[in-house]
C-alpha cells in the first residue's frame, strides 16, 4: 500500500508529463529556429500563434498517451496482485 503522500504525487502524472513536456517545447523550439535560421527573432518566433497552438496540442497528446500508459500499467500491476 502507498502512502497518503506517495498517492498525492501519483495523481495524473502523464498530465504532469505533458506539461512539462509543453514547457520545454514552448521555449526550446524557438530557440532552435533561432540557432539554425539567423534571419529570425527569437521572441518573434516565440510568440506566434502557430507555434502557441502546436505545441497546445503536442503537450495535451502527449500528456494524454502518457496517463493512457500509466492507467493501463495501474490496471495490470492490480490485476497481477489480485492473482497472487
Amino acid at each position: 500500500m502507498l502512502s497518503q503522500k506517495e498517492s498525492k504525487q501519483l495523481r495524473y502524472p502523464g498530465l504532469k508529463a505533458g506539461l512539462l513536456y509543453g514547457v520545454f517545447m514552448f521555449f526550446g523550439i524557438p530557440l532552435l529556429n533561432v540557432l539554425t535560421d539567423n534571419s529570425k527573432n527569437y521572441f518573434t518566433y516565440l510568440f506566434n500563434l502557430g507555434h502557441f497552438i502546436s505545441i497546445l496540442f503536442a503537450a495535451f497528446f502527449f500528456g494524454l498517451v502518457m496517463q493512457i500508459i500509466v492507467w493501463l500499467r495501474i490496471r495490470k500491476a492490480k490485476n497481477d496482485q489480485d492473482d497472487d
